[in-house]
């Protein structure tokens, strides 16, 4: 209708009945959330393990009905480390509020008007995070980690291989020049060990000789001492048994007596 080029929208009593219907929906809903929590929490379920012993006693058509209110009864029974801010501040109207109109009025007070509402009030979503999507390389090595990856890996070697060519060849170059260095160490470093244990022996077999001659000196010096000492005995004896000849001549009665004629 035009009132004076003025555009007026008449708004049916239809309409106006609707809308308000609309508007108490909301609450309505929240009216009814409300009622769950206070049943569980007059039924002992102020805390996290009774109240998921007195969900866990009601058939899955119950749980599925209320699945927001049961998502919002776990959030105000968080511990208070994990307990979100809204969570925090709806259990204290939960748990003092005297009747399901006090709690829902409480709540139209926080701004809630919806189990929705209410739910991302005191469990707020996270972002979601976007996915990125995966390079051909990042693909192939997750996959690789998989168990039982039997599939052709020519293509995507062909892919790195050209794509990555001249970055490749110098890793492989450097992993060369890496070995090579390694090897020469081991290489010097067996050298040395081997000169070292050749010089050991050598100084052990030049000590080996020593010793030997040292003991060969000192026996042929034993063996010259005793026979001198056999020597000096023998011509000791030589000349004992020759003096006791002469006398035993000399005492002799036959002897004496030519001596004394």
């Amino acid at each position: 209708m035009k009132i004076n080029n003025a555009v007026v929208t008449v708004v049916s009593p239809f309409a106006q009945a609707m809308q308000g219907l609309a508007d108490k929906a909301d609450n309505q809903a929240l009216t009814a959330t409300c009622a769950v929590l206070l049943l569980v929490r007059d039924a002992g379920g102020t805390n996290k393990k009774s109240m998921s012993a007195l969900w866990a006693l009601l058939p899955d058509s119950v749980v599925t009905t209320f699945a927001q209110a049961k998502r919002v009864n776990g959030a105000i029974n968080a511990p208070d480390g994990k307990a979100s801010e809204g969570a925090k501040v709806v259990r204290p109207l939960w748990l003092n509020a005297k009747n399901q109109t006090s709690l829902v009025k409480g709540l139209l007070e926080l701004g809630i008007s919806s189990p929705r509402g209410l739910l991302d009030f005191v469990a707020p979503r996270g972002d979601k995070k976007e996915s990125v999507k995966k390079t051909a390389v990042e693909a192939f090595m997750q996959a690789a980690k998989g168990e039982g990856f039997n599939e052709d890996m020519t293509p995507i070697l062909v892919f790195i291989a050209e794509r990555h060519a001249k970055a490749m060849q110098a890793m492989l170059e450097q992993a060369q020049a890496f070995q090579a260095g390694v090897s020469k160490d081991a290489e010097e470093k067996n050298a040395a060990i081997e000169a070292k244990q050749a010089k050991a022996e050598k100084a052990k077999a030049e000590k080996a000789a020593r010793d030997a001659e040292k003991t060969r000196k000192h026996a042929e010096a034993l063996a010259e001492a005793e026979k001198l000492e056999s020597d000096e005995k023998s011509a000791k004896a030589r000349a004992e048994h020759a003096t006791k000849v002469t006398r035993e001549r000399a005492t002799h009665p036959k002897v004496r007596d030519v001596i004394e004629a």
